[in-house]
């Protein structure tokens, strides 16, 4: 299959001397008076790795994790800045200071939950790698920067952002919206840092599709997702196809009772046509948990409406300058997210 690939973008001791004056006496029979001393002030002991200032600025940047949804506790925030105020610093805070800001910049860059496939996630990281984060540490704190290096590890997506403002604005006594925020600030830190700049991005709570392309927003959609019983898993696979009139194969946890059905080598498989489940457009994305962009044949949802015979047709009008001819779509497009080219193909 032809690729498309697009050039990368970037989807980042001054010392003061004192001399000391020298008097001489006016009366001519007073000896001259020795120079003063100078006054040199002795630099401050630093106790251990960590000075007292980037040990401030650690315990700030924990106090600060309240806003991101975590406990600033789960950090030793108390036992921290106890130690810290009783020695100055030393062997045993640069301990303490060592876990806790490992523990955080963890929970920063990769979340605070270690299991993620007992909520059904199965994005995959190929950035943020934690073996990194000790060497990164130690920089940070010789060089003064504990703080924007703990800040860079969080998303930088102005979704999560948006997620943040709302969290703060939600008050205290509003426990469900504040769990429900609080989840999903976590949820964004298991996810890659970059999207691409040509991404298709399925917002399962809310109900909506987004159309990325060249990191700008194009459309939007409404979506429907799974059921309480079948909730949509989180995933991420790369677009491969538009499917034009596709064939639908029920998977087993669907019961069919074989009406209007195929039997293909003893499975059984609907026929396109106004009443297959997937309706006329299938965006393909193979993956092990058969989980695919498809119409609807709802006739109660105005095809133009539907997310995806919109999102193809604005990817169409994107990438070739094409309108909303749906007869037009018989012909191969190609239609590019995440770098591969999407040949629209008949059947599938």
């Amino acid at each position: 299959m032809p690729r498309v690939t697009r050039s990368p973008r970037s989807v980042l001791f001054a010392s003061a001397a004192s001399m000391a004056a020298a008097f001489l006496a006016t009366a001519p029979t007073r000896p001259l008076a020795a120079p003063a001393a100078a006054s040199v002030q002795a630099p401050a002991v630093q106790l251990g790795r960590w000075p007292a200032n980037a040990g401030h600025a650690l315990l700030q940047e924990i106090a600060a994790a309240e806003a991101e949804g975590l406990d600033p506790a789960d950090y030793q925030l108390a036992a921290l800045t106890e130690e810290l105020k009783r020695s100055g610093g030393g062997p045993t805070f640069d301990r303490m200071a060592d876990a806790a800001a490992l523990k955080l910049a963890h929970d920063y860059l990769l979340g605070a939950i270690a299991n993620k496939a007992a909520y059904d996630w199965h994005i995959e990281r190929k950035d943020g790698e934690p073996s990194q984060l000790a060497m990164q540490l130690q920089h940070a704190v010789a060089s003064g920067k504990v703080q924007p290096w703990l800040r860079s590890l969080l998303p930088q997506d102005s979704r999560y952002a948006a997620l943040r403002t709302a969290y703060a604005e939600t008050p205290e006594t509003n426990f469900v919206t504040r769990g429900r925020l609080k989840a999903n600030l976590e949820r964004w830190r298991w996810m890659p840092r970059d999207l691409g700049a040509d991404h298709i991005y399925v917002n399962v709570p809310s109900y909506t599709l987004q159309l990325v392309d060249n990191g700008r927003q194009v459309a939007e959609h409404v979506v429907v997702v799974g059921a309480r019983a079948t909730p949509t898993p989180a995933i991420s696979y790369a677009a491969e196809a538009v499917v034009l009139n596709p064939w639908w194969t029920p998977p087993k946890s669907i019961k069919v009772s074989g009406k209007g059905f195929v039997n293909s080598g003893g499975t059984l498989r609907q026929p396109p046509g106004p009443k297959n489940a997937l309706g006329r457009i299938k965006i393909d994305l193979p993956n092990p948990h058969a989980i695919y962009l498809h119409d609807t044949p709802a006739n109660s949802i105005s095809p133009r409406h539907r997310a995806p015979i919109a999102m193809a047709a604005s990817a169409c009008r994107t990438r070739t300058g094409w309108r909303k001819n749906w007869s037009g779509w018989t012909r191969a497009v190609a239609m590019r997210w995440n770098g591969a080219c999407a040949p629209m193909r008949p059947n599938g």
